[in-house]
């Protein structure tokens, strides 16, 4: 198994439960991977706190 942890909240879309948990990183953690080709994550990303990887592309989006 991969030990991933799973967040499920009921009545809330994916979409809105990610991007709650990466703008709310507690300060031990050095910096969050947001793993989709949904071009809407992109507003997400922080300076080095949070990056999205799209893996169909194969492509990192950072800030930069």
């Amino acid at each position: 198994t991969l030990k991933v942890p799973m967040v499920l909240v009921n009545g809330w879309e994916c979409d809105d439960v990610i991007g709650v948990i990466t703008c709310n990183l507690p300060d031990g953690i050095r910096h969050g991977v947001v793993v989709s080709d949904d071009k809407d994550f992109f507003q997400l990303v922080r300076g080095i706190k949070v990056v999205v990887w799209r893996a169909i592309k194969e492509e990192l989006i950072t800030q930069e």
